[in-house]
């Protein structure tokens, strides 16, 4: 059975029986979708890109087979339609904390993909192992900046009550600051085509809202981590979970993002380029135009400034055989000493 989402009443049954038999002995299972993106290798045949589409299906259960059997034969190749999360979900209705057998659970994992002209996913990868409670996992978290996805899971996590109470606590807070945080982080952006200067502190503001909704719901269910990472915005997020700053001043200072055409400063241009980070403030130093703003890898890093002198030095950098890529507008001066407010201080 490709494809769940059937009509007929008697295959509903059928699967709900089989979901029941399946589940028998699993205490917690769940399956998450990434969004489709588009591959950046071209079909030759079909001059086109193809739609890709990864999966994880995270099991745990009494023994070794039954987290075996629902990874390889349950939900791994099926549809994750609005029918198999009420199935899911039914299957455990009723089930407290209490009936669960907690010690010596087999936790496993497995990881899909596959091409949505394909009929079911592919298993790439797939780990099962025995935790006893007294050996818990090590958990961190890797909190990112703006990512397309935190739009995209916003309508599915507001079903969460933690989740819920955590935006509408941040969006009061925020209200004094002239911002709508639940808008900001409801609204629709079209990464391509729609983020600018115009709008970029309101994707900030919509991370920081669904990272720390995001926390709080982990929380909620009992899942703390042992430590954490952050990329970007998620620095910040680092800021608060070390209480070097309270949930106000972690959201005012996302909201202190402004971009340069509100207080008359140029539009941003910028490159990476194939360099160390001590080699492109070598590059910068001395210099108000241009500045070093992202350290992506120990050879990757970014410049960013003006736009005459940001062509112009990488026009000489190409011309020297380092490797550069286009230079592009940005929305904001990303990871340097212009991005926030110069009043930020004010709004702490």
């Amino acid at each position: 059975m490709d494809n769940i989402s059937h009509n007929s009443s008697d295959n509903s049954v059928e699967y709900t029986k089989w979901m029941d038999k399946t589940l028998l002995g699993v205490s917690y299972a769940a399956i998450i979708d990434t969004e489709l993106y588009k591959s950046p290798e071209l079909d030759v045949q079909k001059g086109q890109q193809l739609q890709q589409q990864s999966r994880l299906v995270v099991v745990s259960g009494r023994t070794h087979s039954i987290v075996a059997n629902v990874l390889d034969k349950g939900f791994g190749d099926r549809k994750a339609d609005d029918q198999l999360r009420t199935l899911l979900d039914n299957a455990f209705k009723g089930r407290d904390d209490l009936n669960r057998v907690n010690d010596n659970l087999w936790r496993g994992f497995a990881v899909f993909t596959t091409n949505t002209d394909g009929n079911r996913f592919q298993q790439i990868s797939r780990h099962i192992a025995k935790q006893s409670a007294q050996n818990k996992p090590s958990i961190w978290f890797m909190i990112s900046g703006l990512r397309p996805y935190i739009w995209d899971s916003v309508p599915a996590l507001m079903t969460i009550p933690a989740f819920k109470a955590s935006v509408e606590t941040s969006a009061q807070m925020l209200s004094p600051l002239g911002v709508d945080g639940i808008e900001c982080l409801t609204e629709t952006i079209d990464w391509k085509n729609e983020l600018n200067e115009h709008n970029i502190h309101r994707a900030f503001i919509a991370a920081a809202v669904h990272h720390m909704a995001f926390m709080d719901a982990m929380r909620a269910v009992g899942v703390t981590p042992d430590g954490y990472l952050g990329s970007s915005l998620g620095e910040l997020m680092c800021l608060y979970l070390d209480g070097l700053c309270d949930r106000r001043q972690f959201l005012a200072m996302c909201a202190a993002v402004r971009p340069p055409v509100s207080d008359g400063r140029p539009p941003v241009y910028g490159f990476l380029i194939g360099q160390s980070w001590p080699e492109i403030q070598r590059l910068c130093e001395g210099r108000r135009d241009i500045y070093p703003a992202e350290h992506m890898a120990r050879n990757l890093c970014g410049i960013a400034g003006n736009e005459a002198p940001v062509r112009e030095l990488h026009r000489v950098l190409r011309a020297r055989g380092v490797e550069v890529r286009p230079v592009s507008r940005e929305p904001d001066p990303f990871h340097t000493e212009y991005m926030f407010e110069p009043n930020i201080g004010a709004a702490l």
